[in-house]
């Protein structure tokens, strides 16, 4: 028995493939046979799984996050009442996640439909008769895996609360800013593989 399977994805998500075989043959006897004859009594299970799997990803991401609430002008007044310029907290945060190329594979030869108590014989074989007798299970499995990404991140984070201008008032005038702060988390999770084989 032979599985062939070809799985393929292109870009991101997970690919899953299960190749799950069953066993035929479960005894085989020769029983009374004749005088002077040859007896054989075989069984051959073979089960091959062949997965192929191909992986490729191409991400490029161009991010611009900024925040700003400087750049004031408070110029050439007579009088300037109450606090003057007074800035609020500028914030800017960005968070980049690239998940691409995530493959499971599971191939399973262990033949839950089938006990797998296997024989083979001959019974009351006659004189000088040639018997022969036997089982063989054969379990092969061939993955191959290849994975290929590029990816390309470019990320500007900005925060402003300067650049005010308070200039040529007669009386008064003044400038308070507020916080400036930005944060950048970028994560890449690339060509994950998990391959098992049950035999």
């Amino acid at each position: 028995m032979k599985k062939n399977i070809l799985g393929v994805m292109l870009g991101t998500g997970m690919l899953f493939v299960s190749v799950l075989p069953v066993f035929a043959a479960t005894d085989s006897f020769n029983i009374a046979t004749g005088y002077r004859s040859t007896n054989k009594s075989r069984i051959l299970n073979k089960t091959t799984a062949d997965v192929d799997v191909f992986n490729h990803a191409h991400v490029t991401n161009n991010i611009t996050t900024k925040s700003e609430s400087g750049k004031n002008d408070q110029n050439y007044n007579t009088l300037v009442l109450g606090t003057g310029i007074v800035t609020d907290p500028a914030s800017s945060s960005t968070t980049l996640t690239n998940g691409v190329n995530s493959t499971g594979v599971l191939v399973d030869q262990t033949s839950p439909e089938c006990g797998c108590d296997l024989s083979a014989g001959n019974s009351l074989t006659g004189a000088k008769s040639h018997n022969y007798a036997s089982v063989k299970n054969i379990k092969d499995a061939d993955v191959t895996v290849i994975n290929s990404a590029y990816v390309s991140n470019t990320v500007y984070t900005a925060s402003d609360t300067g650049h005010n201008d308070s200039n040529g008032n007669t009386v008064g005038g003044s400038i308070s800013t507020g916080t400036a702060t930005s944060r950048t988390n970028v994560t890449n999770d690339v060509n994950t593989t998990t391959v098992v084989v049950a035999q």
